[in-house]
């Protein structure tokens, strides 16, 4: 059976870091028998990141790599019935999520002192207090500055607002009135928008950013649909 390792259950998603969700919806998806397994230190993964697939004795770092992985071991295409115009659009929706929403929440989640704290209570709440005294602030001075080498956590709160809004309205944009955002099942790009979305308008504590996010209907109707069609089983 299929292992999952990711960032255990927080704040309403079934990982807390989006990735990880986005991976348990392709699995979900792609009929695979798997199990989950929670964790939190990534020291010991290949990339020093998670999520991390582990078939057997193979181990797979990377969520785009564990999508490759899952469509060739189990001959399943998470874009069946996409034209190449779509595929071209999925891919380009999928990277923007990734290298550009993303960071506008980790800038959130990481900069705010209202949801660090929380952030970081979640984090340590079953490690020793030595733990969270030893490695809290050298973790969020590392979050801060990936964001800040990526150029986000350069921008104020009212420019990162103006990116959010560009990156809302682009998949508003594709989604129309469409169930899902190619047509009436999820595709790959969906198991992606959804967890990302609902990263963005559910923050350990509530920002003007992650307001806009939870206020739009249209987005977040299209996230309910989302779970109710990918993410059977999991808690949250």
């Amino acid at each position: 059976m299929l292992k999952l390792i990711t960032f255990p259950p927080a704040f309403g998603a079934p990982s807390m870091s989006p990735f990880g969700t986005k991976v348990m919806c392709l699995l979900n998806m792609s009929g695979a028998e798997w199990q989950v397994h929670y964790a939190g230190d990534t020291r010991k993964s290949p990339k020093k990141k998670l999520p991390v697939l582990k078939d057997g004795d193979k181990i797979i770092p990377d969520s785009n790599a564990i999508r490759a992985y899952l469509e060739q071991k189990l001959d399943f295409d998470f874009d069946a019935g996409l034209s190449a115009e779509q595929r071209a659009t999925s891919h380009m929706l999928i990277k923007m999520l990734e290298e550009h929403t993303y960071f506008i929440g980790l800038v959130e989640r990481w900069s705010s002192e209202d949801n660090w704290q929380i952030m970081r209570r979640k984090m340590f709440e079953n490690a020793p207090k030595w733990m969270e005294i030893l490695l809290a602030n050298k973790i969020r001075k590392k979050m801060l500055a990936q964001a800040y080498a990526q150029g986000m956590a350069r921008h104020s709160e009212k420019e990162r607002l103006q990116l959010a809004k560009a990156d809302m309205a682009a998949i508003r944009t594709v989604l129309g009135d469409k169930d899902f955002l190619f047509g009436a099942a999820p595709t790959a790009a969906d198991a992606t928008a959804v967890p990302f979305l609902i990263t963005m308008a559910h923050m350990p504590a509530a920002t003007k950013i992650s307001k806009h996010f939870a206020a739009d209907k249209t987005l977040m109707d299209y996230v309910e649909r989302g779970k109710a069609a990918m993410y059977q089983g999991l808690k949250s």
